[in-house]
Parts: C-alpha cells; sequence; structure tokens
C-alpha cells in the first residue's frame, strides 16, 4: 500500500493493491505504485477544486443578485425620480455581467442547437441596438446553433464597437461554416490573442470578448482578429 496525503500534508487514506497470497513488491512496483498515489491525489485535489470554485462562483452570484435586486427595488420605488431610470439600467447591465460571468466560470457551456439563419439573426440584433447598421449577407447562412447565446456573445463585440463609433457587419456562408465579420470592434493591437486577453476598454468589455471566445469555441468554431475586424467562424 501507498499512502494518500492532501496538499496540506494529511494523510486521507491509503492505494492499495491486492492479491490473493503474500507478495512483496520489487523497487520498481513500489515507485509505480507511489507515482499512482500521486496521480490519484491530483484528480482528487483538482475535483476539490472545482467544488470549491462552482461552490464560490454560485455564492457570490447568488449574493450580487440579491443585492441587485435591492438596488431594482429601491429606484423603482423613487421613479420618476431624477436618476431613478438610470440606476435601473446600470442594475440590469451588471445582472447582465453577473450571468456573463457564470457563464464563463461554468465547466463547460449547456447549448441548445437549432438550424438558424444567422444573417437575420444578425439583422434583428442590429435593429435592436439600435445602431442603423445594415447586414451585408452572401451565400447559404444557416448554421446550427445555440441563437440565445451566439445573440449574446455578438452583442457585446457590436456594443464594443458601437462605443467607438463605428459598426459594419457582413455574413458569409462558406462550405462548411458560416463567417461573421463585425468591423471596427478591434483596437489596434498585434494579434487574436492579443485581442482576446486584453483589457482594453475596461473589465466589462474584457468579459464580453472572452464569452465571446467561449461561445464560439463551445460550437466547435475560432474567432479571430484581421485588422479591425473580429471574425467569427461556426460551423454549419
Amino acid at each position: 500500500g501507498m499512502p494518500l496525503r492532501a496538499a496540506e500534508g494529511e494523510p486521507i487514506g491509503t492505494l492499495c493493491a491486492l492479491d490473493t497470497k503474500p507478495r512483496v513488491l520489487s523497487d520498481e512496483q513500489r515507485a509505480f505504485l507511489e507515482v499512482l498515489a500521486q496521480k490519484l491525489m491530483l484528480q482528487l485535489e483538482l475535483r476539490r477544486a472545482d467544488r470549491l470554485r462552482d461552490f464560490t462562483v454560485r455564492t457570490i452570484e447568488g449574493a450580487l443578485r440579491e443585492e441587485l435586486g435591492e438596488v431594482r427595488r429601491f429606484a423603482t420605488s423613487l421613479l420618476p425620480a431624477r436618476g431613478a431610470a438610470s440606476t435601473l439600467l446600470h442594475a440590469q447591465r451588471a445582472e447582465d455581467l453577473v450571468a456573463e460571468l457564470a457563464s464563463l466560470c461554468a465547466p463547460w457551456l449547456p447549448l441548445s442547437r437549432h438550424p438558424v439563419d444567422l444573417a437575420e439573426l444578425l439583422r434583428h440584433l442590429a435593429a435592436a441596438l439600435g445602431a442603423g447598421v445594415g447586414v451585408e449577407a452572401s451565400g447559404d447562412c444557416v448554421a446550427k446553433v445555440d441563437a440565445d447565446h451566439v445573440s449574446q456573445a455578438v452583442s457585446r463585440l457590436c456594443e464594443e464597437a458601437l462605443q467607438r463609433g463605428c459598426l459594419t457587419v457582413a455574413v458569409h456562408g462558406e462550405e462548411d461554416a458560416v463567417r461573421i465579420d463585425l468591423g471596427g470592434v478591434v483596437p489596434p493591437l498585434s494579434d487574436s490573442a492579443a485581442w482576446l486577453t486584453s483589457e482594453e476598454g475596461g473589465t466589462a468589455r474584457a468579459l464580453g470578448r472572452r464569452l465571446a471566445e467561449r461561445v464560439v469555441l463551445a460550437h466547435g468554431g475560432r474567432i479571430e482578429a484581421h485588422g479591425s475586424t473580429a471574425r467569427l467562424w461556426l460551423p454549419r
């Protein structure tokens, strides 16, 4: 047998090799059992860390939602007082950010995929943003995606471009994927990795970029920066 020790050094059990009769382990077998015990403890520690992370995220998310609910109720009681409407908008934005943070921290992103015309989805999204931006489309733009997650991710990138004062939207149907081009999204940075990990524009924008990356990767696609354009490929 080989003792199992937690990261703090405390023994929590033993990894045992059993047989039908007594044996003596060779040095190689003993070394192998020791390595096996270390690998087992690593897996247990990772599982414990995952549970702790999930619990922490759920706890913080719940506490923030409760506090934002109080802010919302207080602001509603003040309507139509000056500043109450603005407070409600900020509370809603904060709730959206809490939801995005929870999505990023979740072990996986649950998707409900259905055939969606991405050109039509982006037209509705542009209208909802009130940007007055036309959507250029070419080819077959239908892909099997989670429309809610894709809308959330794309809208966050579009908002970033609109805050800079410019946005262009194009959708192109390719053989195995649909490509979405969002012009004016990427600031002058060196490459895709630099843009996705940049804190440029503040925490909210950085969170939006990471959310967009997570959504695209969860669909099996990819996201890149080309000049000032963000390109998203979503498989059919």
